[in-house]
């Protein structure tokens, strides 16, 4: 199934991931990070009903424009690559489906884990490059079971985001359970996109 090219879902995200670091730019004020980052806050202080709208927006939070410039490349190149092969509204489920199993892992982290291992998640999380991982987790499956070898590329790609969290400055638990949400993803619905013919490439 085609999809018009002149409106993607991965092209609106860096839309509204441009327009959060506008409004966290010119309007620091609204302390916009603050309250959609991925933190343990909410659920802490039983401010549940925050909690999905947090989930879903940390997504689109960026540390800076050079951060939210080299993701929307990548988003530009990529993303509109495997949207091709995802009905649209298969495409916004996995969005919704990666964030909220994420989601729950970065707050269960924040409250519990990370007074053992600091690496883990110590801060407030921001990206879209989260559900880059993810993306490419499904896509590497898709290209595995039509035995393309530039699977292999991909698996090589995917080790060395999660492994980059040795800097510091990313989080591997988010790198690592959003391609587990690939995975997971994937073989929830591949029986079913492959009768509608959707896994061609």
């Amino acid at each position: 199934m085609q999809i018009n090219t002149n409106f993607t879902i991965s092209n609106f995200f860096i839309i509204i991931s441009a327009f959060f670091l506008a409004l966290n730019i010119f309007f620091p004020e609204l302390n916009i990070y603050n309250i959609l980052a991925l933190h343990s806050y909410y659920f802490e202080a039983e401010k549940y009903l925050m909690i999905p709208f947090q989930m879903i927006f940390a997504n689109f939070l960026h540390a800076d424009i050079f951060h939210l410039l080299f993701n929307s490349v990548f988003i530009f190149i990529f993303w509109n690559q495997v949207e091709k092969y995802i009905w649209r509204k298969k495409y916004i489920l996995f969005f919704l489906f990666s964030s909220f199993i994420i989601g729950s892992v970065i707050i269960a982290l924040n409250m519990w884990i990370n007074i053992f291992w600091h690496y883990f998640s110590t801060w407030a999380t921001i990206w879209i490059s989260g559900f880059a991982m993810a993306l490419l987790a499904y896509y590497t499956l898709i290209l595995w079971s039509k035995w393309i070898d530039e699977y292999k590329w991909w698996i090589m790609a995917i080790f060395l985001n999660i492994m980059i969290w040795f800097t510091g400055s990313v989080s591997f638990t988010g790198h690592l359970f959003w391609a587990i949400a690939g995975i997971l993803f994937y073989f929830l619905i591949k029986n079913k996109i492959k009768k509608e013919n959707l896994l061609e490439l």
